[in-house]
């Protein structure tokens, strides 16, 4: 209570949802150039340490990761960004909440583009489901029906691509394991509907 009020006194909601918006944009800049620099096989981490519980973090310097959430093809690693969290569905979660915000407060069509990237590059199915609720609430509520359509036809098109090419290439492989194979029913638990 007594932090809600000297933050609407002093500082004032508009101008911390504005700063939490850039704030969380920029964590993802960083892990961008990490997702990228993993892509082509140029980055690797800088340190390890051992976080609360006995989980592994590596320091990759701009962004941080979990081995799990690392996987290496051939020519170079896919790297699901953490930004400074312990993991890639805690930063999706935080870049859900700023995309919220920021179409709150103070709107700016960047820190969205930015924000909503960062949010694919986690590779987290947790952002893929709530984007995928956010901007469907957010298109029928301002009645934008064939921005919607376009929306829906581009989502279920890359997740086509992602299964129908995945034993093209150790890199596309990857991609659809952490993607696509998520959300279908494992062969030896029919009731299980997420694997992993």
């Amino acid at each position: 209570y007594f932090c809600y009020i000297y933050v609407k006194r002093f500082i004032g909601i508009k101008v911390l949802g504005e700063s939490f918006v850039w704030i969380i944009a920029s964590i993802q800049i960083l892990g961008l150039i990490v997702f990228i620099g993993g892509l082509a096989g140029f980055i690797e981490p800088v340190s390890s340490y051992t976080a609360p519980g006995s989980r592994l973090i590596n320091n990759y310097l701009l962004s941080f990761s979990p081995p799990e959430a690392v996987t290496h093809f051939d020519s170079g690693s896919l790297i699901r960004i953490a930004g400074f969290f312990d993991e890639p569905g805690t930063n999706a979660f935080y870049i859900i909440t700023a995309i919220v915000i920021n179409r709150l407060y103070g709107y700016s069509r960047t820190a969205e583009r930015i924000l909503f990237i960062g949010g694919v590059a986690t590779l987290s199915l947790a952002f893929f489901i709530s984007a995928f609720v956010f901007y469907f609430f957010l298109l029928i509520m301002n009645r934008k029906y064939i921005s919607f359509s376009i929306f829906l036809v581009l989502f279920l098109i890359t997740f086509t691509a992602i299964n129908e090419y995945k034993d093209k290439s150790d890199f596309t492989q990857s991609l659809y394991e952490l993607t696509v194979y998520r959300v279908q029913t494992d062969n030896i638990q029919e009731e299980k509907l997420f694997a992993g």
